[in-house]
């Protein structure tokens, strides 16, 4: 189990902490989330701060969460929302297919033997594929907006055993007006090239043995979750006062989550770290879990920071 409190350690470090100036009072909020394996046994996060973050967890769990909607120190009944995004890396390789069976023998063979230049020049052009043609690097796999109890409590669960491999990125979110319903979809955040292209680099990348990637992301294991959250805290409006006449923070309360989940074998091999996958041991089958997932992400903040 994992739980925040109030404003988020992330909102924190962003500056979202100001608070609106309509209502009168103000207004808290309390999250939790938890994973459970198939024994019905709860999953301890790997990393909390600045946010909970469960690197790898084993097949067949399900997803239980709790929320408590608080006005002036009292639960209130109120709604809030809960949202799950995971990454499509298979979109990523579906165009990066096309993009490569379009390259002259002489091009394939240099970004195969790993030509910087010609790297590049891939990862701009299956970049520019998914601007032109508008195709959603993230898809939301849950969306629902709450209403909680007489005593402001939201309880439930959710059976995540047949989602994709992939990394998922949760949002708790309290807080709203009367243009709640204009937030975009945060999918968006990625149509930049640059964005794109660091994205699809990495992704590539982690075919090619003896990058030192494993390492690197055990190491960096919150930091893609971070900037997940903050892109997905831009695309939720401003908050004013609640129903009930109360003040809410001017973003209203965000409350993230991540966890990868890439299959058994990967799972079984993370504690935490990445321990037992080292450079070359891997075939493409154990980098396909992987390749989705937080511990390569990870990487690619790094660059695109």
């Amino acid at each position: 189990m994992a739980s925040q409190n109030g404003l988020s350690t992330v909102q924190t470090n962003n500056g979202l902490t100001g608070w609106a100036k309509q209502g009168s009072g103000r207004t808290n909020f309390k999250s939790s989330i938890f994973l459970v394996n198939s024994e019905g046994k709860n999953i301890t996060a790997n990393e909390l701060n600045p946010m909970p973050v469960w690197d790898a967890i084993p097949p067949n769990c399900k997803l239980k969460y709790r929320a408590e909607t608080i006005s002036k120190g009292e639960g209130k009944s109120d709604r809030c929302q809960l949202d799950i995004q995971y990454t499509d890396y298979q979109a990523i390789f579906r165009v990066l297919d096309r993009v490569k069976a379009n390259l002259t023998e002489e091009q394939l063979e240099r970004y195969e033997a790993g030509s910087k230049l010609m790297e590049d020049t891939v990862n701009k052009m299956v970049a520019q594929i998914f601007i032109d043609e508008q195709i959603p690097i993230t898809k939301n796999i849950f969306s629902k907006t709450f209403t909680t109890d007489e005593n402001g409590v939201i309880e439930g669960e959710i059976d995540i055993s047949g989602w994709p491999l992939s990394e998922y990125n949760i949002m708790w979110q309290y807080g709203y007006r009367g243009d709640e319903e204009s937030r975009t979809n945060w999918g968006n955040a990625w149509a930049n090239i640059g964005t794109v292209a660091a994205v699809v680099g990495f992704t590539a990348l982690s075919f090619i043995p003896g990058i030192g990637w494993a390492a690197q992301a055990a190491i960096l294991a919150a930091e893609i979750a971070v900037f997940t959250a903050v892109e997905m805290m831009k695309t939720y409006g401003m908050a004013s006062e609640n129903k009930y006449g109360v003040t809410f923070p001017q973003y209203g309360f965000l409350h993230p989550y991540a966890f990868g989940m890439y299959g058994e074998e990967v799972a079984q091999s993370s504690q935490g770290i990445v321990g037992g996958l080292t450079n070359g041991t891997m075939n493409n089958n154990d980098l396909i879990k992987i390749g989705g997932g937080i511990l390569l992400t990870l990487l690619i903040l790094r660059r695109l920071l």
